[in-house]
């Protein structure tokens, strides 16, 4: 059996010109603004991560008072030592 005229193959694969093109998705309806301090958490994840960034956020808290007291009393100590070394 011969093989088939590639003109017969070809119009097989090409799609016909009066083919109308897929519509364009609609865009998405804004969606509302939604405050996640009354989103209720169920999961024991979330009540898990809660409690592990509370206790993070004290420990930044608490370091960033150590730090402020030891700036402050690094600036006392040097303008004590600026007073003794003051000529009279």
């Amino acid at each position: 059996m011969p093989p088939e005229p590639l003109s017969s193959a070809a119009s097989v694969v090409a799609a016909p010109a009066t083919e109308k093109p897929l519509p364009l998705p609609l865009p998405s309806p804004r969606k509302a603004a939604v405050n996640y301090d009354d989103v209720p958490i169920d999961s024991m994840y979330h009540r898990i991560h809660i409690v592990q960034a509370e206790a993070q956020d004290a420990r930044r808290q608490e370091e960033l008072r150590a730090e402020s007291e030891r700036h402050e009393r690094e600036v006392r100590e040097f303008k004590a030592s600026m007073l003794v070394l003051q000529p009279k």
